[in-house]
């Protein structure tokens, strides 16, 4: 015989439907006998089982009156204890929330239930439908928003992004969904270590959206760390020759090494290597690289052969004496953003997958 607990949580008596009460009538346990008692008579429990989240709500009346006519006095049914809430609102697997609700069953109702692919096809069916993501926008102008760019961060990522004194940018593409053209981070430096801080889907690779998105970020000021690249290279048309012939390769690199030589000697050492015979030999060839380095880097000259200041200060890009300790590239940021491509395993996925994926990654920080 069950234990009385177990009919107590579990049993609902039909003699509620009596429509009068008696101050005679009392149910007890006659436990020397083990028997229950009702209104003085032993009772015997006939009880059935109904699975009321099968049931529509209309038809539970209905049914426990059905129970009734055909014999029982009792019903018993199982709590959910908000296990059958698992399938919506936890990030378990279909097998693991199966095993947890199989676990609080009794025989009776394990019996009945129907067969593991049917209960984790319902599951899927479930989240499908309980977390469905709204459409995907066709184009950026489907979005209504006030910037035609996103920006993601937390307070807290601010917060240590205010505390940095420098920053590092760099944008990808691959990552952006397809109605973007890039995504664009910013990573805070710490202890030598890059902390992606902040986020933005960008419409374009213009400069001016990139300044843009970098005031709204709480209007910190950035101070820009700058890197040659072979880009440059490629675009004068020394590409092949860069590669094919190593005595070449070795004179174009001694301008990417004035980065490491003391401030005040650069702009001396530059003027030095224009005026070696390389260069000198080389000068139609190497012409357009050598503008865009003077320009930019040490400053060009005037007619009355003064040095302009540069666009950025030799200070920022010189390594010579680095007190800072900083990284020499941005490969960090880099590196961060093929792991971030690796979790969204899809080149430029919808927006929803790539918010979802940005806010797991953000959490973790």
């Amino acid at each position: 015989m069950p234990t009385i607990s177990v009919y107590f949580s579990l049993a609902l008596l039909l003699s509620f439907h009596f429509e009068y009460v008696n101050s005679d009538r009392r149910f007890y346990v006659d436990y020397d006998k083990n028997e229950f008692i009702k209104d003085g008579n032993i009772f015997r429990y006939v009880s059935g089982s109904m699975h009321y989240f099968r049931v529509p709500r209309p038809y539970w009346r209905d049914r426990i009156r059905k129970m009734k006519s055909a014999g029982l006095n009792a019903i018993s049914f199982e709590k959910s204890n908000g296990k059958f809430k698992l399938a919506k609102k936890t990030e378990l697997s279909t097998q693991s929330v199966v095993a947890t609700v199989a676990s609080v069953l009794s025989t009776a109702v394990s019996d009945q239930m129907p067969g593991i692919p049917l209960m984790i096809r319902t599951i899927l069916c479930v989240r499908k439908r309980e977390n469905a993501s709204p459409g995907i926008p066709p184009s950026l102008y489907d979005l209504v928003i006030p910037e035609k760019f996103l920006l993601f961060s937390r307070k807290e990522n601010l917060q240590k992004m205010s505390k940095c004194d420098h920053w590092y940018g760099d944008g990808t593409f691959s990552c952006a969904p397809s109605i973007f053209k890039q995504l664009y981070t910013i990573h805070g430096i710490q202890c030598s270590k890059a902390l992606p801080s902040v986020y933005a889907l960008l419409p374009n690779k213009k400069k001016e959206n990139i300044y843009s998105f970098v005031a709204k970020s709480k209007n910190i000021k950035l101070q820009l760390k700058t890197k040659n690249g072979n880009r440059h290279i490629q675009e004068c048309g020394l590409s092949k020759q860069y590669k094919e012939d190593s005595t070449f390769a070795f004179e174009i690199k001694k301008l990417n090494a004035l980065a490491y030589v003391p401030v005040d000697y650069v702009v001396r050492y530059f003027e030095y290597l224009v005026d070696t015979l390389f260069y000198r030999e080389l000068e139609s060839d190497v012409s357009r690289l050598l503008e865009y380095f003077e320009e930019p880097w040490v400053g060009k000259m005037d007619r009355n052969r003064k040095r302009k200041n540069p666009k950025f200060s030799i200070t920022i890009w010189n390594c010579y004496a680095d007190e800072y300790n900083l990284p020499k590239t941005n490969n960090s940021v880099e590196g961060w953003h093929n792991g971030f491509l690796s979790i969204l395993n899809a080149i430029h996925s919808n927006i929803w997958k790539f918010i979802s994926s940005l806010s797991g990654i953000a959490h973790n920080l």
